[in-house]
């Protein structure tokens, strides 16, 4: 299934990644201040 709409799982991928990075930098944010 996920074959089918390989483009929607990219989105997703980009969207899981970003969500990644977002927590990151507010993790290291909010240790460094």
């Amino acid at each position: 299934d996920s074959r089918l709409v390989p483009v929607d799982n990219s989105l997703i991928f980009i969207n899981f990644m970003s969500r990644l990075r977002a927590k990151r930098t507010d993790s290291l944010t909010n240790r460094f201040f």
